[in-house]
């Protein structure tokens, strides 16, 4: 599957074409917006959230698409790793307005 080179977001705009890291521009308040760096699990975590068209994802299709299905992941590990992406990309963590949370499914992303 052919990765976009640049996704806009309400509040951030992801930039695939940086090559050390990719750079998420948080609007907000601030007309100039502020780069976020991502590790490379966050990373493909939202690369995989962005490619689910607002679909539910479980926890295990995430540890499957994220870090393989050769490795044991548990579900807190996938928990602090969203809580961590939501740091970084959402306006107000404690409430999400990106990724969202079903709970006792798993999560959904909205644009």
């Amino acid at each position: 599957m052919q990765r976009l080179a640049l996704v806009l977001l309400a509040a951030c705009s992801v930039d695939y074409r940086v090559e050390v890291a990719v750079a998420i521009r948080l609007t907000g308040d601030d007309p100039a917006g502020a780069t976020v760096d991502l590790t490379s699990i966050e990373l493909k975590m939202l690369d995989l959230f962005l490619r689910s068209g607002g679909r539910l994802l479980t926890r295990a299709q995430i540890v499957d698409e994220v870090w393989g299905t050769d490795v044991f992941v548990t579900d807190r590990v996938v928990d602090t790793h969203i809580v961590k992406l939501r740091r970084k990309i959402e306006r107000n963590p404690a409430e999400p307005g990106h990724i969202v949370s079903v709970r006792g499914l798993g999560y959904r992303f909205d644009a």
